[in-house]
């Protein structure tokens, strides 16, 4: 079994659309957030899809979405771009 990344929206939909899904075809969708270490203010939003294939392999999408700096002027274009995705 391997893991099989992408950073890019487009193909990790590419590769679910040609891939048969096992068990009932669940494809897990969340948001992480990472602490920055440069002020604990900041956080690093990160959106991860996972789903995994009929041949075993776990597919994973992580695609960076920006910074949360905890001031929602500021943390609006980037939960816009999350939920763009979602």
């Amino acid at each position: 079994m391997a893991t099989v990344q992408f950073n890019q929206v487009d193909e990790f939909l590419a590769e679910l659309k040609a891939q048969t899904l096992e068990g009932e075809g669940i494809c897990r969708l969340t948001n992480l957030y990472k602490n920055s270490g440069l002020s604990p203010m900041l956080r690093h939003m990160v959106v991860v899809a996972t789903f995994k294939a009929t041949d075993g392999d776990i597919v994973r999408l992580d695609r960076f979405v920006g910074t949360l700096w905890s001031h929602e002027s500021q943390d609006k274009p980037v939960l816009d771009k999350a939920q763009e995705i979602h």
